[in-house]
């Protein structure tokens, strides 16, 4: 049958199986999309854990360096020097080059 020979009934019915066709796409897209922000939720969850642990490491090392620049300083007669200390600063790829 064509369309023009369709009752206005069965044109809406196949119009709304049109719809539920979509909403059901719709549905599954967005269950993926709901599994894939969980997992990088989890993701997100485990780099800020390993960035809360190097700081911690970080800090240690700066109150080590900055007590023993102060323990030579007093066993020093002489000025203390002003150092400077370049840390590199870049991406994985950048360090991969």
């Amino acid at each position: 049958m064509s369309n023009n020979r369709l009752t206005p009934t069965a044109l809406r019915l196949i119009e709304k199986q049109h719809e539920l066709e979509a909403l059901v796409q719709l549905n599954q897209l967005s269950h993926g999309m709901a599994v894939q922000l969980e997992q990088l939720s989890h993701q997100f969850a485990q780099v800020t854990e390993s960035v809360v642990q190097r700081w911690q490491n970080v800090f240690r090392a700066a109150h080590l360096a900055i007590a023993t620049r102060a323990n030579a300083i007093k066993n020093s007669s002489q000025a203390p020097v002003d150092m400077l200390v370049r840390i590199p600063v870049g991406s994985a790829q950048e360090d991969e080059r």
